[in-house]
This record gives structure tokens, sequence and C-alpha cells, in this order.
């Protein structure tokens, strides 16, 4: 629709703007500055409304379109778009006397606002619009992602209701207004994610979610109901709304060590320093392993791989049941470049638990990642952790990399694409199958798998601390390597 037939819908029929006495090089203008709004080019609108403004009989049509090009300019501009977007907001307050508050009106607005960081203030012009126009939810799109960035959450979650209220196959939508719920109303949080779970994409996470929804039912202590459900956050990959969890519990019950190594965990991933959390909770249990594997996590995590290694093997001591501090030890090794070391420590973690595929993927990934050894032995390793759980995305993914890099082409990409059917929303695998794509020469999909796990690898999806992980940042990469 042009801007020349909108006007006519938003004020009734050029008569009632007096264009239809005009002189015909004003609808001249007025027309060749839709157009160069429509090919993208608002700069050049913006000097042809201005041009129509100077006429009393252009004023009202040159506002709206000046609006819209202030607007359409703001969006395309990477310096001094705030600027531009105060100018936008502006604009559309001059329109304003012509044509009211109607609905083209506060859209403009709310998308203004949003471009101004004030999402609280579009929530409120586009919730004026979604109230006389129930069926379309398209803003509130942009409104949900930014309030999750802003950590508002309880405007998040009104605008993921309305347009799963709008839209109830929206498994997008109906899985973050599950998980937003989970921090005021399980009873709402259920229905949602569980609708959410039939789509593969939500389904791991919406599943741990509700894993968490049915412990509760067994669990009386309120501090314990809170840290169980920051643990769910973690697992499903957002710390922001399990440091909430966490803190919770600790307002109930200060002495809760463990409540105090997740919150440290949490920060940690959010870039902040969660030292100290984690030491306050091995100061108050001494020999809580896991609290000794938060801290050898947090070392690892910079750059301290000796300092981790001592709270590994210190949680190993404790827990020696628990072949995952072997593993963590493991990890020390590599990172300091000991391979011979790190190997022997994976290997002694899958002897001690040779039936759980997890420490034969964690094998694998090592000996492809840091070709110690034949990559044939990774091949081989990543045959047995699918053979141990052959639906596993995880291990299908591994095993699909491995037959990729030891040019096994055809089974490469079955089992790549087998791991992203199970689970689309592993970066791993779109970043593998980014560079299977690639070594096949096809861009266009190489482009959008990298794309993929840019999108997907993050330490945290819905908050404004959020920092691009591994895959995402090789991804970032190989799309560098490809344009030049």
């Amino acid at each position: 629709m042009t801007w020349w037939t909108r006007l006519l819908l938003a004020v009734g029929g050029a008569v009632a703007l007096g264009l239809n006495a005009a002189p015909s090089g004003l609808l001249d203008i007025l027309a060749a500055g839709d157009r160069a709004l429509t090919d993208g080019q608002p700069a050049h609108a913006l000097l042809l409304y201005r041009q129509l403004s100077s006429h009393a009989e252009g004023k009202p049509p040159a506002t709206l379109g000046t609006a819209q090009a202030q607007l359409a300019f703001a969006q395309q501009e990477t310096a001094g778009a705030i600027s531009a977007f105060d100018l936008a907001r502006d604009a559309w307050l001059a329109a304003v006397p012509y044509y009211g508050f109607d609905a083209s009106i506060r859209r403009g607005l709310a998308e203004t606002l949003l471009g101004l960081g004030e999402t609280l203030a579009a929530a409120e012009q586009w919730s004026a619009v979604f109230a006389a126009n129930p069926a379309d939810p398209s803003l509130w799109y942009q409104l949900a992602p930014a309030h999750l960035e802003r950590g508002e959450w309880e405007a998040a979650r009104r605008a993921y209701d309305a347009i799963a209220a709008a839209e109830p196959d929206n498994t997008e939508a109906r899985y973050w207004a599950g998980t937003l719920h989970l921090l005021t109303d399980t009873i709402q949080a259920q229905g949602h994610l569980l609708h959410a779970r039939t789509d593969p994409f939500y389904a791991k996470r919406s599943d741990r979610l509700l894993a968490a929804l049915s412990d509760l039912q067994n669990i009386t202590d309120p501090s314990h109901a809170a840290g169980r459900l920051g643990i769910a956050f973690l697992e499903a990959g957002e710390p922001a709304l399990a440091e909430i969890e966490f803190r919770a519990a600790l307002a109930q019950e200060p002495n809760y060590a463990d409540a105090w190594a997740y919150l440290g965990l949490a920060e940690n991933q959010l870039g902040q320093d969660g030292r100290m959390a984690i030491a306050r909770a091995i100061e108050l249990e001494p020999d809580n392993s896991l609290a000794h594997s938060m801290m050898g996590h947090h070392w690892l995590g910079h750059g301290r791989p000796h300092l981790a290694r001592s709270e590994f093997i210190a949680a190993w001591q404790l827990n020696s049941t628990n072949p995952a501090h072997l593993a963590d030890v493991a990890s020390t090794y590599q990172a300091e470049g000991d391979l011979a070391s790190a190997e022997a420590w994976y290997q002694a973690a899958v002897r001690q638990d040779p039936d759980d595929a997890t420490f034969w993927i964690l094998l694998a990934r090592f000996l492809l990642d840091t070709l110690s050894g034949e990559l044939s032995d990774g091949l081989l390793v990543a045959q047995k952790a699918v053979a141990l759980a052959p639906e596993d995305p995880v291990a299908l993914d591994t095993l699909g990399w491995a037959q990729f890099l030891n040019d096994k082409p055809r089974l490469a990409e079955t089992n790549l694409i087998a791991a992203r059917q199970r689970d689309p929303s592993s970066p791993a695998t779109h970043y593998h199958l980014g560079r299977f794509y690639l070594a096949q020469n096809a861009w266009q999909e190489a482009t959008e798998s990298f794309e993929h796990a840019i999108a997907l690898d993050s330490t945290c999806r819905g908050c404004r601390r959020s920092r691009p992980g591994s895959y995402a940042q090789l991804a970032q990469g190989a799309i560098a390597e490809m344009v030049h």
C-alpha cells in the first residue's frame, strides 16, 4: 500500500484534505516522495515532503510522510541513530494535530520509541493499537524481545501473552510466555510450556522447565523451590532468570550453600564476577563438591586452568564416584595444551562410566578439536557414543562432524541433519553444517547455517548482558572469510 493510499484511509479521502483541488504539481511531489520511501531512499523522500509542506494544501500529508521517512531514515542509521529517532518522534507528534492519535500514528510512535530504547512507552502506544485490533500482534514481535533484553520481565510476559492469545500455535510466544510465567504463576506456565514442547526447537528447554514444575510438587521449602527453578533456568540457558530465583532462595535461607554456588555460576555466565558467591558456598560447606566444581569452572573461564584444576581435584576427592570431575580435570590440561594428560583424564572418565554417552562425546570432541592422535580415533569414539545413545542429537552431531573431518561427506550430512532435526536449537550443529556446506561450495546454505549458529549461541538469550559463545565466534569468523 502506498503512502498516498494510507493517507486516504487515515483521513477518509482526498476531499477531506483538499488535495483534489490542489495543483497537480503537489500530487506529483507527494507521489514522488512515496516512491522514494518505497524504494528505500528516506533522505530523498524527506526533501520532497518538506517541499510539499511549504504549501498549505500539502501540509497534512507532508507531516505524515515526513514522520514515516524520518523513522525509516533512523532505522537505516548506524551512527547517531538515537538523535535520528528523536527527530522521528518529533515528526510523529507534528502529525497528531492533523490526524489525532489514530492507529498509524500510534504504530509509528511505538516503533520510534522502541528505537530510542523506551520500551515501556512503546508498549503503551502499541497496547492502544492492539486493543482496537487484537488480531494484529505484529509490533509485539519487536517489543517482546526488547523487553527481554532490558530485563523488563513482566512487560515481556505481557507481550508474549498477547502474541500467544492472537496466535495460539506460535510456539516461540508460548515458550517465552511459559518461561516468564514461572516467575509468578506456575499454572499458566505449564499450559504454555506443554504447547511449546511440541516444537523440536523448544522441546529440550521446555522439558527441563516442566521437569522443575513436576519437582516443585514435592518441595515444601520455599528456598529450595526457588533454587530448583533457578537450576532449571540455567539448564534452559537463561542465567538472568536463574539469578532472580537464586537470590530469592537466599533471601529465604541465607546459608543455602548450593544456592550461593549456583548464583556464582549464573553471575559468571552473565559476565559478572561470581567468585565471591561461590567462595561463600565453600565457606558455608567446605566439603561441598558442587561448590568446588563451580569455583573450578570460574577459574577456567578466567584463563586460570591451574587454579581450576585444584578445585576440580578437590571436588573429585570429595565425590570420587562422579566422572564429570575427571572430565573437568581433563579440560584444564587441554586448556594448557598438555594433550597427553588431557586425554588420559578423559579416558579415566570414560572408564569410570563406560555406559554414559556423555563422556564418550567429550573424548571424541577432544580428539577431533585438538587433532590429538589420528582423526579416525575420534570417529571410532563418536561411533561408540551414538551406539550408546542413538537418538541423542549431541552424539549425532559429534559423529557427523567426525565423519566430515574423516572425508565421509554423505554420512556426515546424514548425521548432521539428523542432529538438527532432533535439536534445531544447537549452535554446534548449525556451525558444523555450515562448515560442511562450505566444503561443498553451497554458499547460501553455509551462510544460513552460520547465521543460525550466531543467533543461537549466546550466554543469555533473554537479557541485555548476553555475550556470543564459542560457536558464534567461529561462525562469525567463517562468514568473514567467505566475504573476503
